[in-house]
């Protein structure tokens, strides 16, 4: 009986060493656990690429772990702007897939580039446009700085109105049309509207001279001598 069991406990120690030496050494968990670790090789977070130029983006992907192609989108357009955002030429203004997502590492990655001058377009051209500029909250003066800036050279930036209005400060523009960081038309109405100044008060009377009261010099003029 003692030797029975010796021999089977040499048996299921050779068996042990065999496949110990079939797996490369490695330990054997007999729970039925799959691998220790939850990462997938294969797959990473996508990186938030947004406004970043068409270069860095590629770099940010291979960093994160993308091995796919970078791929070009050339059917839309990424406009001036983006939740406040001017789209400087060349950077990326759109992803797919999203930033945050899980991706397969080989999948092809699709970007959005900005392919034109954000600020202007169309120069000389009737449909010629600039990039409206943010004036609101600033005086009168420095409002048209900045549209002279922005590149609105005519008439129709000149177009200051005043209002007696609770809501907008005296010489401080407080609504503008068109919306900042649009794209308005060069020879297009623009209006900006701004509180009125207070109107200069008319200075106070002096006093005896609109009344027809004499002054003593006409006084002195007079002759002693008609009084009788």
């Amino acid at each position: 009986m003692m030797y029975r069991r010796w021999w089977m406990g040499v048996v299921t120690g050779l068996w042990a060493c065999s496949l110990s030496s079939q797996l490369g050494g490695h330990s054997v968990s007999t729970s039925g656990a799959g691998p220790t670790s939850s990462e997938d090789p294969g797959v990473f977070t996508v990186p938030d690429l947004f406004a970043m130029s068409r270069a860095d983006a590629v770099a940010a992907l291979q960093r994160a772990g993308h091995r796919g192609t970078v791929e070009d989108d050339t059917h839309n357009s990424c406009g001036s702007a983006v939740d406040g955002t001017v789209i400087e030429l060349g950077h990326v203004c759109r992803q797919q897939p999203a930033a945050g997502g899980r991706m397969t590492a080989s999948l092809p990655m699709t970007l959005l580039v900005q392919s034109e001058d954000p600020r202007q377009g169309r120069l000389g051209e009737t449909m010629e446009w600039h990039l409206m500029p943010d004036v609101v909250g600033m005086p009168a003066d420095r409002a048209l700085a900045a549209l002279r800036q922005a590149g609105f050279t005519g008439p129709e930036a000149d177009n200051f109105r005043e209002v007696a209005d609770s809501d907008c400060q005296p010489g401080i523009v407080c609504r503008q049309f068109p919306a900042p960081l649009t794209r308005a038309l060069l020879r297009s109405g623009h209006s900006f509207t701004m509180g009125a100044l207070p109107k200069p008060e008319a200075p106070p009377a002096q006093a005896g001279v609109d009344a027809g009261v004499p002054t003593p010099s006409d006084a002195g003029t007079a002759d002693p001598g008609s009084l009788f």
